[in-house]
């Protein structure tokens, strides 16, 4: 289970991940238990089943269930970071008719791993600076870059133009979002404005609150 905060201004946006959850275990159980029968209710008997769930006032509920595991970084970095597991690996050998390998899903470790977002201000691409220095900066695992320079960021009105994340790792949750927070000053992607409508190219501000 991760944490996905969202900021919405005005679009639903995803800022990133935090695996693993912050939620209370109970919260935990009941969302696994949920989950487990969206599972069934959907005939999904084998493989990998994802859901995106919200906690409301009412408790657990399931936004989205989908038959594949969950993507974002999510099993391919941060769980690895997080808790040195392979799910691709067991999903691979379940598809190909082999018997899951109990090492490939059971933890080793327990470590904080967060996949976050970078939000530059929407328009052309002037200057990529830092991202050598932030890829060098210890705990970080990954920086995906989509664009360079010449290339036009869209206003933020859907999480399809985000432009690039960092994942980064540690022992401790407090110093995984210690190591986000200097990656966020280190990078810097430069904009210019297109000359376009500007009203909904403002930037995304990530709230201090996440790095909780």
């Amino acid at each position: 289970i991760v944490d996905r905060p969202f900021v919405r201004d005005p679009f639903l946006i995803e800022l990133g991940h935090i695996n693993p959850t912050h939620l209370s275990p109970a919260k935990q159980e009941a969302l696994y238990a949920m989950v487990e029968r969206g599972t069934r209710a959907l005939g999904i008997t084998i493989g990998a089943a994802k859901a995106d769930t919200i906690w409301t006032k009412r408790g657990p509920i399931i936004i989205e269930m989908t038959a594949r595991l969950s993507g974002g970084f999510h099993s391919s970095y941060t769980s690895p970071l997080a808790y040195g597991t392979n799910d691709i690996k067991a999903v691979i050998d379940l598809a190909v008719g082999k018997h899951v390998d109990p090492v490939d899903v059971t933890p080793k470790v327990h470590r904080t791993a967060v996949c976050q977002s970078v939000f530059p201000k929407p328009g052309r691409v002037v200057a990529i600076r830092g991202l050598e220095e932030t890829e060098a900066l210890p705990g970080v695992a990954k920086v995906v870059m989509l664009v360079k320079e010449g290339d036009v960021i869209e206003p933020y009105e859907n999480c399809v133009r985000r432009v690039c994340y960092i994942i980064a790792s540690a022992d401790e949750r407090a110093e995984a979002f210690a190591t986000i927070k200097r990656a966020l000053s280190t990078l810097q992607i430069v904009t210019e404005s297109t000359g376009e409508d500007d009203r909904n190219a403002a930037e995304i501000h990530i709230p201090d609150s996440i790095f909780v």
